[in-house]
């Protein structure tokens, strides 16, 4: 569990939302440490904070460490709390705090990283964003962002699922044929995904600054983006930048949503 706290004059801490941080200012980063084992205290353990900038293949950039004494679950002390004091970047931005826990003798390493998403000092115009590319690889990545609007489909009827495989029964007449309609209808399936059937709706407008540019290796490049809905539009529409580079391999991408 992650709370961040304003810090108030005087020393108060004051519990904060997440999405309503201010750039260049300490807060306090509260992370409560449950132990799952009736057994095992975790004695002097360290307790990492970072954070991650929103974008593709950023890096973590460390906030610093605390360490605490985890008792046994449900004995006096627990849950722990680890703390550290966070001040926010001087760019406006979606942020990924990560609190991990470093303790070699745990039977369940699996679950000793918790994030919590915020927001710092964005502008009031959800339509305008902006987002870092890294670039992790060892060659300069020639990168060109593509937007769409895909949103994943809603689940397929169970009916029609029935009814394909008892077509597929009676039509198919020797267990290759039925391979091969199984095969047809997992490509039908996977057809409902496809990149094309999800362009930007009509009337709205996205501008990508830039859209195509070397990244060198270790290097990372600052996008913005702007979204512009029809005057008719209200709701929340989701817009995806997506990253490729020059074989059109997918880099990886964001979602960005617009809402009036």
């Amino acid at each position: 569990d992650i709370q961040i706290y304003s810090i108030q004059v005087g020393g108060t801490r004051v519990p904060i939302s997440s999405s309503d941080l201010a750039i260049d200012t300490d807060y306090e980063i509260q992370a409560t440490i449950y132990n799952g084992s009736s057994a095992a205290p975790a004695i002097g353990m360290p307790v990492d904070f970072s954070y991650l900038s929103f974008g593709i293949g950023t890096n973590s950039t460390m906030i610093g460490s605390d360490t605490i004494d985890l008792p046994v679950k449900a004995a006096p002390g627990h849950p722990a709390i680890a703390k550290k004091i966070w001040r926010t970047p001087k760019q406006v931005g979606h942020y990924c705090i990560q609190v991990k826990l470093n303790w070699a003798d745990d039977a369940n390493p699996n679950n000793n990283l918790g994030q919590e998403n915020t927001t710092v000092g964005i502008a009031h115009s959800p339509a305008l964003f902006e987002f870092e590319v890294f670039n992790r690889n060892v060659v300069t990545e020639n990168v060109t962002l593509v937007e769409d609007a895909y949103t994943i489909p809603g689940p397929v009827d169970c009916e029609e699922v029935l009814h394909s495989q008892i077509k597929t029964q009676r039509d198919a007449q020797t267990e290759d044929e039925q391979k091969d309609a199984r095969r047809a209808w997992c490509s039908s399936i996977s057809r409902r995904h496809a990149v094309g059937n999800f362009p930007v709706p009509e009337g709205w407008t996205v501008t990508i600054d830039p859209q195509v540019f070397p990244l060198p290796p270790g290097h990372s490049q600052i996008v913005k983006v702007a979204t512009t809905p029809p005057s008719s539009f209200h709701g929340i529409q989701a817009i995806n930048i997506n990253g490729f580079d020059e074989n059109k391999q997918l880099l990886g991408g964001v979602t960005l949503y617009t809402k009036r």
